[in-house]
């Protein structure tokens, strides 16, 4: 962790990683320090709603809300006046003339403001369903330290006005529907085969996450470059939607019933986005930079080749691209025996 600071211990010391190692002699990493006199974070919410019953069956709500945060804990350069000059400290009070480190600080602040709307139906009549969706929007004027710091090391450029943030996902929807069958069967052909069965099955949709898109600059066929990187969070990654199956069957015997349960999780394999490449808005295809969309002794592919090329192709067919955790989870299937009484 390193020496105290004014009686705060420090953080750990990212330089110290870099001891003896060239390539790390311009990464300007300055540690991030704590603060004694941070003060609490304060929210303030509002939410007002309407829930009604229409019939003997269904039911509604709508919901509005707005929540304001502020003084939340942020991460500022230190060892800098505010226009940006470095302060020179002749008594080396932080153990040099010319400090540099960040500093925890309630300068923060973040704002939501939403709608939620629901309608349901009751089990009867051997089914009932219920619709969600709600929009919202999350601004912020930075992310959370630790990530804050981050991205500035990554290179994100910084943020003057408010930004989306890292929490934003404006359109969530979701929607069940459910049969079952108890000991009351339905009136149709086989229905006895249908006592103790239920199936059920729920799909869900968002919005895609944000991210800060990198732009690149093509020298020549061979070489590609990081160009500027677009505004804070300014980009919005493919949506995320799944389906989902649970079907139960169970048996009767005595005072016990005996039940076996199938349980699907993205039903129809989905290939949707956890994350993408800044360089393309993808999971599929890109690089995190242009550094990283290079790959030394294959072309096309196939090893043995000295030329370099670009990871970016959509149609490579290149290891590089064997990134699993880009991806939401596939499909799962679980299987299972249960026992009540």
């Amino acid at each position: 962790p390193g020496e105290s600071l004014e009686g705060t211990p420090l953080g750990p010391d990212l330089r110290a990683i870099c001891t003896g190692l060239s390539f790390c002699a311009n990464l300007n990493l300055f540690p991030l320090v704590g603060n004694p006199r941070l003060q609490s974070e304060r929210t303030t919410s509002y939410e007002v709603g309407l829930l009604a019953e229409i019939g003997d069956d269904y039911g509604l709500s709508v919901v509005a809300y707005s929540k304001d945060q502020t003084g939340l804990t942020g991460a500022r350069r230190g060892g800098v006046l505010p226009n940006g000059v470095p302060i020179n400290d002749p008594g080396e009070t932080y153990g040099t003339t010319r400090p540099a480190y960040y500093v925890l600080v309630n300068t923060d602040y973040q704002t939501v403001r939403g709608i939620e709307l629901g309608l349901s139906r009751r089990l009867r009549g051997f089914w009932g369903f219920s619709l969600n969706y709600s929009y919202s929007q999350a601004w912020t004027n930075a992310a959370p330290p630790d990530l804050e710091v981050q991205k500035i090391y990554e290179g994100d450029p910084p943020a003057f006005t408010e930004i989306r943030s890292e929490i934003d996902v404006p359109h969530l929807a979701s929607g069940t529907l459910r049969f079952y069958a108890g000991a009351d069967v339905p009136d149709v052909p086989f229905g006895s085969l249908l006592k103790y069965t239920g199936l059920t099955l729920t799909g869900r949709y968002q919005s895609g996450f944000v991210y800060t898109p990198q732009f690149l600059r093509i020298v020549n066929a061979n070489t590609i470059q990081d160009a500027n990187r677009g505004d804070r969070n300014s980009g919005t990654s493919p949506a995320i939607y799944s389906v989902d199956m649970y079907l139960e069957k169970a048996f009767q015997v005595a005072n016990l019933r005996y039940g076996a349960f199938l349980r699907v999780n993205n039903l129809f394999d989905f290939k949707t986005c956890a994350q993408v490449y800044p360089t393309s808005g993808r999971c599929n295809v890109g690089a995190v930079s242009s550094d990283r969309s290079i790959t030394q002794g294959f072309q096309n592919g196939s090893p043995g080749a000295t030329t370099i090329v670009s990871g970016l192709g959509a149609g490579t067919p290149n290891t590089a691209f064997d990134r699993p955790e880009m991806f939401s989870d596939r499909r799962s299937i679980t299987a299972g025996l249960k026992v009540s009484f």
